[in-house]
């Protein structure tokens, strides 16, 4: 892959079909991070806002990695996402605040109100990437060859590319046993993904920033954070440079970026985890290290587990196994698995 192929949102044309794939996550990643950054920039100034509310002063607890705590979790979403956010508050010894006799119990509630519609921006950027990733990875990874063969095409155009993208659509449509209203949420995320470029004289250049940057205004509330948005995300896609190794290691699902998957077939249960950009020494040191730690649980007496990895369009780690006796078994795996993948 060419230094600039994956430079400022482009692919050179023509380019092979089978090379299309590590560019288009490459940029949609680019391009999320960049929303991701300026959707982070609107929470901290929530947070700040909020904390004004509350106290005379800046807390002197409030520096900014205790910023960029209390602006994590307030991202994350549901009762987990709640219980960080309290816990996040309280690690800071002001509670009750010296202006209103607010508690940290309160004082959460309130952020958590506050910043609710920044919390579903987050989400949308998660599972938009999240589906993008997957129509790629189960086209490219999960197909027979012959069916890939189809797709390895010399596309030298914009046209070519969108019936690239359609065909890349159709296949994953006809073999995904996928539920009838995520086939949806997804033909629409990668849909409007692929008609987001368009091309000039150097070859299919992305313009999926302004779909996001469109999209995420809908969540974003007061007017005061919706021009912080836009503003910061401006700026970032301006000064954005990407190449091939450049995807934004920082965007991820609310609670780190590893994403977690399910794959049942007949009775073995798998459980997969995706990372972005590891390295083959990261992944697989993490393969062994995930191997050693589970294996002295003795949970996993009366099951066969099986560890392994793959490194393509991204990183993955999958602990297969066959199925436990109770739901709240392969919770716990689940849980301890996800534990040691993100410290």
């Amino acid at each position: 892959m060419s230094e600039t192929q994956g430079r400022k949102g482009r692919v050179r044309l023509p380019v092979q079909g089978a090379d299309i794939p590590n560019l288009l996550v490459s940029i949609m990643e680019a391009e999320t991070g960049a929303a991701d950054t300026a959707v982070n920039a609107a929470l901290e100034s929530v947070v700040l806002k909020e904390f004004e509310n509350w106290c005379k002063i800046r807390p002197r607890a409030l520096d900014q990695a205790m910023l960029k705590k209390i602006r994590n979790s307030a991202s994350s979403a549901g009762t987990q996402g709640d219980r960080r956010t309290l816990e996040a508050l309280l690690s800071m010894d002001i509670w009750p605040s010296a202006m209103k006799n607010l508690t940290a119990e309160e004082a959460s509630e309130q952020l958590r109100l506050a910043t609710q519609e920044l919390r579903r921006a987050k989400t949308y950027l998660f599972h938009q990437a999240k589906c993008i990733r997957y129509v790629l990875s189960f086209v490219f990874e999960e197909l027979s060859s012959a069916k890939q063969k189809s797709l390895n095409r010399e596309i030298a155009s914009i046209a070519t590319f969108k019936t690239w993208g359609k065909d890349v659509w159709k296949l994953w449509r006809e073999d995904s046993s996928m539920e009838m209203k995520n086939r949806l949420m997804i033909s629409n995320f990668w849909l409007v993904f692929v008609d987001s470029f368009a091309e000039d004289s150097e070859g299919l250049v992305s313009n999926y920033s302004q779909a996001l940057r469109s999209k995420l205004s809908e969540y974003i509330s007061p007017d005061e954070y919706v021009s912080l948005f836009e503003r910061t995300l401006l700026t970032n896609m301006d000064g954005l440079k990407m190449n091939s190794s450049s995807s934004k290691g920082d965007f991820s699902s609310a609670d780190d970026a590893v994403q977690m998957d399910t794959k049942i077939s007949g009775q073995i249960v798998t459980i997969i985890f995706r990372m972005e950009n590891w390295s083959q020494a990261k992944l697989a040191s993490a393969k062994i290290g995930l191997t050693f730690e589970l294996s002295g649980d003795p949970i996993f007496d009366d099951l066969d587990l099986a560890v392994t990895s793959s490194s393509s369009l991204h990183s993955e780690i999958r602990l297969s196994l066959n199925k436990p006796k109770s739901p709240a078994i392969l919770e716990l795996i689940a849980q301890k698995a996800l534990n040691f993948l993100t410290s």
